[in-house]
This record gives structure tokens, sequence and C-alpha cells, in this order.
């Protein structure tokens, strides 16, 4: 009597070992366009997926997504899905309109298909991407010109849509390194920069979408007006340190006569800005 329950235990699980390999059967389909590290050109793109191994007998409901770090659509998006029927060997093509995401050069591919004869089996397939529809749009509005206390706001618009990545460069004079990354939100890009020397600067904004880039040029004239402007360009420079309250000292050596006379000049202002409030407040 054991023996025939052991046999028929053995048989059930036999059965379900069975029905699981069929269910799980090995499935395989392939991107075929766009190739594994191909570029999507245009506003549309055709995608296809092919049915390649015996055990998926025929596919159906063929899903895409796309996801890439860089762009909004930093989770998997859906960009299309394919209901109908095809046997092994066959392809099933899907065209989206590519112009609504981003162009990036690290979009990832998910195709997903459903086996129509085994309930719910699904065979995925991935492929890495270049979407690129357009070339950024030359960034514009850059500014300031001019500037005279020395923090400076370097800013431009840029299309967003187009664009990944935004760069500030120097071509001519630097106040440290000849290129900044900037800031985005939305259209609008920035990047601040305290105590900049004075000098005429020559400068230009790049906008890249990891493939393409495009940029526009700019000169902004630093000629600083107000002593408040001076001791804050001289602190950043280190010609001058702050030891507490109105007391300075300089941290240079070998200065010219001129600049140590400015430097005598913006101190000896700065001091008596002090002291009159500091005045000022014990009156009160």
């Amino acid at each position: 009597m054991m023996r025939c329950k052991n046999k028929v235990l053995l048989s059930l699980l036999f059965g379900v070992l069975l029905f699981s390999m069929i269910y799980f059967a090995s499935a395989t389909i392939t991107i075929v366009s766009p190739a594994n590290g191909g570029t999507l050109t245009g506003t549309t793109a055709v995608l296809n997926v092919t049915n390649v191994t015996n055990t998926f007998d025929s596919m159906t409901n063929c899903t895409f997504y796309l996801k890439s770090a860089s762009t909004n659509a930093t989770v998997w998006t859906r960009v299309g899905l394919a209901i109908n029927d095809t046997g092994i060997g066959n392809s099933i093509n899907i065209t989206f309109d590519s112009a609504r995401f981003e162009d990036s050069n690290d979009y990832i591919l998910n195709a997903s298909c459903l086996n129509s004869s085994i309930d719910r089996q699904e065979a995925l397939t991935t492929a890495s991407l270049i979407l690129q529809s357009t070339t950024p749009t030359a960034p514009a509005t850059l500014s300031p010109t001019s500037d005279d206390d020395g923090i400076v706001n370097f800013s431009a618009i840029i299309v967003d849509r187009e664009t990944t990545n935004v760069y500030l460069n120097f071509s001519e004079g630097n106040p440290g390194l000849s290129v900044y990354t900037m800031s985005c939100t939305d259209t609008s890009c920035s990047y601040q920069l305290t105590g900049v020397p004075e000098q005429t600067y020559k400068w230009f904004v790049t906008a890249t979408d990891g493939t393409d880039s495009s940029r526009t040029s700019q000169t902004t004239d630093i000629d600083i007006t107000t002593s408040a402007g001076k001791v804050t360009q001289l602190i950043s420079s280190g010609e001058v340190k702050s030891e507490g309250g109105a007391t300075y000292s300089i941290a240079g050596k070998g200065l010219a006569p001129a600049t140590i006379g400015w430097i005598v000049v913006v101190l000896v202002l700065a001091g008596a800005v002090i002291g009159i409030v500091v005045f000022v407040k014990r009156k009160k």
C-alpha cells in the first residue's frame, strides 16, 4: 500500500515538473531593429522583434519599453503594443513617435512578448540604443554681459527635450576652471561664481544630447566698483584673508604697489563702514 502511495506521489511530482518545464520552456525573441548599440533617427522609429526558438511556437502581445538614466524617462516607459499573432521565425514591427523622448545615447529598449499556446509565458529581450531625433538647439539669452561685484550668475535658455547636459565653457581667461556643469530647471540653466577677478571673459554654453552638441558664445566684462565687491574678490583670490570682525591681513607676497594701494583703500573703507555700524548700534 505504501509503495502505491509513493508511486502516485512520484507520478504527481513528475507531472508537475514536466508541466513546469513546458510552461517555463526556454523561449527567445531577438530585437532585430535597432541592433544592439544602434541609433534611432528621425521623428518616428520602427522597432522589430523576431521569434527564434521552437519552444516559443508563436508570439503575440509584444510590448516595447524605453528608459534612460540621463533623461526624463528614468523608469520603463511604454512606447507601444503589437497584438497580432506570428509563428516561429516571424517578426512583429511597431512604429512609435520617438520625438516625444529626449535625445540621449544611453537608452535601453525592452521587448516582452507572450506565447499564445502557453498561457502568459513571456520571453524578454533588451538592447542598448541611441535616440537621435534632432541636434540640440543652440542655447539662447546668455547673460550677463557685465558685472560690478564679482558675484556672477551665468545663465542660458535651452530646449529641454533636446538636451541632456549643459556646460559653461571659458575660451579666453577663466575664474578657476575652463568648464563647469550648469544646473538646469526645465529650460533655464545657470551657474554662479563668486569672487570673479576683474577681466573681460569670453565664454560659451554647450548643449549636448550625448551624441551631438551646439553652443552659443558671449563676452562678459567684470569691473568691480564697490568696496564690498573688492573685499569679496580679494578674499576669494587669496590675496587677503579675514582675521575676524574688521581685521584683515595680506596673504600674498610680492604684490604690485598699485595692488597694495587698492587693498589699503578697500580695507580702510570696509573698516570705516563696520565702525559706523557698530557706533550706531551702541548709540541706540
